[in-house]
């Protein structure tokens, strides 16, 4: 790991091979094998590698890593396959599944098509936040604006200091030009929440912009 970090290949590789030797190490070698031909822009040797990992350690990782190689080389059909047929019955790892493969489509702009893909996850789990907050931001780049402000409202009542819903709202209404006093008010609690988000500050900035106030939004 140390060479990895470092970007010494032969050395990761040699040290890989050697613990891929090592009773019941396989797994983990074989997932950091994927880790480091991924890094060296290999992606077909990362898939082989990703494909060989079969502990419950890395084997999700393995599959959102696999996943991504394959939206990557535009082939999101297989890149959705590897996800979906990861078998778990566990909320967490359902969850993450499911918020990859929406994450997935968004890069890709698949918007309906991520849309369905958290309608999927929220029928399993409704009032899961991090499935809400995905929703709310398929749903803006819909133009579905009431239905996406539920959603932040649904996870701000679960949550009141989530300072990420608290900005994605203030910003919203700020993009929109509505309701300038209530996203100010929503933002400066984010930003109370995460003075130094660059996110946040940017909001801070451009709902200040938004009321006529550019030395403060500067």
């Amino acid at each position: 790991l140390v060479n990895l970090q470092l970007k010494d290949a032969p050395a990761a590789r040699r040290a890989l091979d050697k613990l891929a030797a090592l009773p019941k190490q396989a797994d983990r070698a074989n997932f950091y094998r994927g880790r480091l031909a991924d890094s060296q822009h290999q992606p077909e040797e990362a898939l082989k590698w990703y494909a060989l990992v079969r502990g419950e350690e890395h084997s999700l990782e393995a599959a959102v890593r696999s996943a991504e190689i394959l939206a990557r080389q535009g082939n999101m059909d297989a890149a959705v396959k590897v996800l979906q047929d990861q078998e778990t019955s566990d909320q967490a790892t359902q969850t993450r599944l499911v918020l990859a493969e929406v994450n997935l489509l968004m890069d890709a702009q698949q918007y309906p098509r991520a849309e369905s893909t958290v309608n999927r996850g929220l029928a399993l789990y409704p009032d899961d936040v991090d499935l809400l907050f995905a929703r709310s931001m398929v749903l803006e780049k819909l133009g579905q604006y009431q239905a996406m402000e539920a959603d932040l409202k649904t996870v701000l009542a679960q949550e009141p200091d989530n300072a990420n819903a608290l900005n994605a709202l203030g910003y919203t209404l700020a993009e929109r030009g509505e309701r300038l006093d209530e996203a100010r008010t929503l933002i400066e609690r984010a930003l109370a929440l995460g003075p130094d988000n660059p996110f946040i500050m940017d909001s801070m900035g451009w709902v200040l912009y938004r009321q006529c106030q550019h030395e403060p939004a500067l």
